[in-house]
């Protein structure tokens, strides 16, 4: 069993997790715009909500749909 693939997920998911986590924290501190919150009034936005809550729950469906159907080594 190869280990590389557990590894990139791990790394991928807590650089996304900190990277995400010290932008917010600095945008909190100097009073600026976090990503959490970008994201949010986007998602209430009339015209762009639509679009990204798709494109989010796509990529969600399509991930878990490849890593269900993925037969690859």
């Amino acid at each position: 069993m190869h280990w590389s693939a557990p590894w990139a997920w791990l790394i991928l998911v807590v650089f996304i997790v900190a990277y995400v986590a010290v932008f917010d924290i600095h945008a909190a501190l100097t009073h600026g715009l976090t990503m959490s919150g970008q994201f949010r009034d986007w998602l209430f936005n009339p015209v762009i909500g639509p679009f990204l809550f798709g494109g989010w729950l796509g990529i969600f469906v399509g991930l878990t749909f490849h890593w269900f159907e993925y037969k690859g080594k």
